[in-house]
């Protein structure tokens, strides 16, 4: 893998379309026309460019070129053996790159030549067989690309989307780069117009005289009855090449003239065709007036030198882009010199990427366990043979290359790599491998915001005593951070600077609480990393995966030293597939976490701060999201913006007169007590679906549980403890499970037994069958593709569990949505489901999860009617004793991509 093996691609290519050019030009005209033509392309400063290059550009040209020659001696001059030829390369042209669709052109350019004979088995079966091939790549450009046109498709991607991907307002661009790039080329290609009709003219009128007279092996095209005649050769290249200037010119692509480079040899065959025509022209002129002057006649010899000389002469003084100069220094261009950017890949990019350097340093210096980051994905491996992270925070709609893994993170799609997409994982990576070297090779994507945010390129700049090489073209840079002692290596700090007036106080001297109104523009100063701009009496939209705001207490009775609490009055951009949570970090530690209700209103989520993690100075309080999307790609509306959470507003307090209010409210004798309470589904060694977690996460959660000095209980033991003020472990939890898998008994009762926690699992009672032999499955869920069929459990093993201590409480009978159903369908699901369980075990049944978390008004106002004493909700977040409705008792839910190593933290485990 050398830059000597990347570009020998495009140098053979390259050097193939010099040699199928001339023979090309020879069949469509004759040898001056092939001659000129490769001349052209071999001198040409954007040809050498391009053909040095280890990209697809000289490989594109050279396939589309040679599909096009054998189209020619295949269909034109019907020549049967190039006919196979060409189908084949017209199929396998567009998988080097989708441009060559553009080949189909010369199909409806025959049309003109053959008339009704173009409807011939001969040409009809093999024009379908490409256009069939043509329409699957479509298809899987359009619907299956993870880069490509599709990513142009906004709303519900119907027809109107679909078609909006390919098409847009005309843009003349592509016209008008040839002119620049080549003026005097191009104005004798629009010559050539005239060229075309004068030669038709002259054809048509004078009947006996054939092409062959011009010197041209041209094909005519017979017209009308009066027999008119026009050449089809020049024809055809000019229809080719106009059509498609026309569709880019209305196509979504980029001003970037790289898209039409595979089009230049049919631009340069019609100039090199006209140059020709018009010194024959002109040889002609001369001829005719030597002989009235002179009385004689040109030898052939004679007339062939004057023609010669003119040919050479127009050719000299029309051709353009040629600099043999230039040419000749392309080899030696330096990364840092500026380049020619009309011959350059890009316009934006006036240097050439020096990615050897920085990479082979990075190679030869790195150590074994060393963690490599990259903000270019491709060229940086062929040099470091190692990438760990992608940096890239850009959303290209044209290039998305990664997808999400099963694990729920960012991959990307060559390497498999994670991407960084913001400046927290970035951080995080850094912090959680503090005892390990980072490498960061920056690219020219650090100085482009649509590829990185700029915020990184502002943290670099500042981290000059980390950079350990730079490469040649003063812009690929690579940093170094050492492994630390410490696990704080990057802050926050790092990369927000903060000002004075950014900085939001407590309202008045004395006063103990901080306010901000999210619908009060003049909050905005405050709102300066992560945050859109405020939306009068509306909030303030969080937009990417984490928002900060700077606090200070000064002047203020608030006491940094005593618990305090955060009130956020706030809801998620709706999402169907992922549920929203907020994790708080105060001066970089871990405050809490909140799991956000999937309503469209707001809520008002209470988080207690623990003591000390604010100080008397500037506080940072960071908030960290579980996912931010546009509402464009989830079709909520045009909005392109990243959004995450939108607030409303926001109040810090002192908690210590709450917290003494709820210690003495009658019949609450534990105070504030905080119980995480875990909602989970099913546990599978290998998880499939959203709502399971594997054997290994639910070992880990059990681990935790323990190490952290927690203590399980049940839903009757908090019954207890309400009603008759049993005492509770200092440090209680609650893992529950839903609906009733056999995999609870097969796969999490082992591991509870091996750490002796119970849990609590609430049964549809209607699946849960006598025996083995009548085992049901969960068929409730069958119609949802997401969750996987699965055995439910059977009374026996029911009553196995419940001798060691596993409660078990309702979930109805048939699993339906008891918010919407009829009330006496609700009454049964609800009324059964008790009876089941108090009949089969024998003990009472209290507590009900309601299925799909449905449930009205009427459910709720059956419950003492029915005998439950309490109803659990399936989402919500920590529960604490002393504001806790028992009939709405909140849960924490685990999903599959929620990951083991976040657990402790979203259930604030201390």
């Amino acid at each position: 893998a050398t830059e000597f093996a990347f570009r020998l691609n495009s140098v053979i290519l390259g050097c193939g379309s010099i040699i199928v050019i001339y023979f090309f030009g020879k069949e469509i005209a004759n040898k001056f026309t092939g001659l000129l033509a490769a001349f052209i392309i071999t001198f040409s400063s954007w040809y050498i460019h391009f053909s040095r290059e280890a990209r697809y550009y000289a490989a594109l040209q050279f396939f589309v070129l040679i599909s096009l020659y054998f189209f020619y001696k295949g269909f034109v001059k019907e020549q049967k053996p190039y006919r196979i030829v060409a189908t084949v390369f017209f199929i396998i042209s567009p998988l080097v790159h989708g441009n060559a669709f553009f080949l189909l052109i010369a199909f409806i350019a025959l049309i003109f030549y053959r008339g009704r004979k173009f409807f011939k088995k001969h040409i009809v079966l093999p024009f379908i067989i490409i256009l069939g091939s043509y329409l699957l790549m479509m298809i899987n450009q359009v619907f299956f690309w993870q880069v490509g046109r599709s990513f142009y498709i906004a709303g519900d991607g119907g027809l109107r989307q679909t078609l909006g991907a390919f098409f847009r307002s005309y843009d003349p661009y592509y016209f008008k780069i040839l002119i620049i790039m080549y003026p005097e080329m191009f104005y004798t290609v629009l010559s050539g117009i005239a060229v075309l009709a004068g030669i038709a003219i002259f054809m048509s009128v004078k009947k006996s005289y054939k092409f062959s007279n011009l010197y041209l092996n041209e094909n005519e095209v017979l017209f009308a009855k009066n027999r008119a005649r026009f050449g089809f050769n020049l024809f055809m290249l000019y229809f080719i090449l106009a059509v498609s200037l026309l569709i880019f010119s209305y196509g979504r692509m980029y001003n970037q003239q790289r898209y039409i480079y595979f089009l230049m040899p049919v631009f340069v065959l019609i100039f090199s065709y006209t140059v020709f025509v018009l010194s024959f022209t002109l040889t002609k002129i001369i001829k005719y007036i030597y002989k009235l002057t002179f009385k004689k006649d040109f030898t052939k010899k004679v007339f062939a030198a004057v023609l010669v000389i003119i040919f050479m002469a127009i050719s000299f003084f029309s051709s353009s882009g040629i600099d043999f100069k230039e040419a000749y220094a392309i080899p030696d261009i330096k990364h840092s010199d500026n380049l020619n950017t009309l011959y350059s890949i890009s316009t934006a990019m006036h240097t050439h990427w020096d990615a050897e350097t920085t990479g082979k340093y990075l190679a030869g210096h790195k150590q074994e366990g060393d963690i490599v980051i990259t903000t270019e994905i491709y060229n940086s491996f062929p040099y470091t043979g190692q990438v760990d992270y992608w940096l890239w925070t850009g959303n290209l709609v044209s290039w998305q290359p990664y997808h999400l893994a099963e694990d729920g993170v960012l991959s990307d799609d060559t390497y498999g790599v994670e991407l960084i997409r913001d400046i927290m994982r970035f951080i995080e990576i850094l912090n959680e491998n503090y005892d390990k070297n980072v490498w960061v090779l920056c690219s020219y994507s650090l100085t482009i915001p649509e590829h990185v945010d700029s915020i990184f390129e502002k943290f670099f700049q500042e981290r000059q005593e980390n950079l350990v090489a730079q490469g040649r073209d003063n812009v690929a840079k690579l940093y170094y951070f050492p492994k630390s002692q410490s696990p704080q290596r990057v802050s926050i700090m790092d990369f927000i600077s903060v000002e004075p007036e950014n900085i939001l106080t407590v309202e008045s001297e004395g006063y103990d609480t901080i306010l901000l109104d999210f619908k009060d523009p003049a909050s905005n100063k405050y709102l300066t990393a992560g945050w859109s701009n405020i939306e009068k009496d509306l909030g303030c939209w969080a937009t990417g995966r984490f928002s900060v705001i700077f606090l200070d207490f000064k002047n203020s009775s608030f006491d940094t030293g005593q618990k305090s609490q955060m009130l956020l009055n706030a809801k998620p951009l709706q999402h169907a597939e992922l549920t929203q949570s907020i994790k708080v970090l105060v001066n970089g530690q871990a405050a809490g976490h909140v799991l956000m209700h999937e309503g469209a209103d707001f809520y008002q989520y209470s988080l207690d701060i623990d003591a000390g993690l604010f100080n008397e100075g500037i506080n940072t309080v960071i908030f960290i999201y579980d996912y931010n999307v546009s509402p464009a790609e989830i079709g909520l509306g045009p909005d392109a913006r990243k959004l995450s959470v939108l607030f409303r507003d926001m109040e810090i307090k002192n908690m210590e007169e709450n917290k003494n209010a709820q210690e003495n409210k009658p019949g609450n004798p534990s105070g504030a007590i905080v119980i995480p309470i875990v909602a989970l589904h099913g546990i599978e060694p290998e998880p499939a679906g959203r709502y399971e977690i594997g054997n290994a996460e639910f070992e880990h959660l059990c681990k935790i549980i323990s190490l952290h000095g927690y203590k399980t209980i049940t839903f009757m033991d908090l019954l207890e403890h309400l009603e008759k003020g049993v005492a509770l472990p200092e440090k209680p939890v609650i893992l529950t499970s839903d609906d009733g898998y056999a995999n609870i008994y097969n796969n999490a009762f082992p591991i509870l037994k091996k750490y002796g926690h119970t849990m609590t699992v609430f049964l549809t009672t209607g699946f849960i069958a006598g025996s083995e032999k009548q085992r049901r499955m969960n068929e409730f869920d069958f119609d949802k593709p997401e969750i996987p069929r699965r055995s439910m459990l059977v009374w026996p093993e029911v009553k196995e569990m419940r001798k060691y201590g596993i409660e078990f409480q309702a979930h109805g009978v048939t699993h339906k949505r008891i918010g919407e159903i009829g009330d006496e369908e609700a009454y049964f699901e609800m009324a059964q489901s008790k009876a089941d369980i108090e009949k089969n075990l024998g003990i009472p049944c209290l507590f009900i999860a309601w299925p799909h978390n449905s449930y009205s008004d009427l459910a709720l106002s059956l419950l003492p009617q029915l005998g439950y004493k309490g109803a659990v909700t399936y989402r919500g977040g920590t529960e604490d004793l002393g504001t806790m409705d028992i009939y709405a008792i909140k849960r924490i839910p685990f999903y599959s991509e929620t990951g083991a190593a976040n657990y402790a933290a979203i259930m604030g485990l201390k």
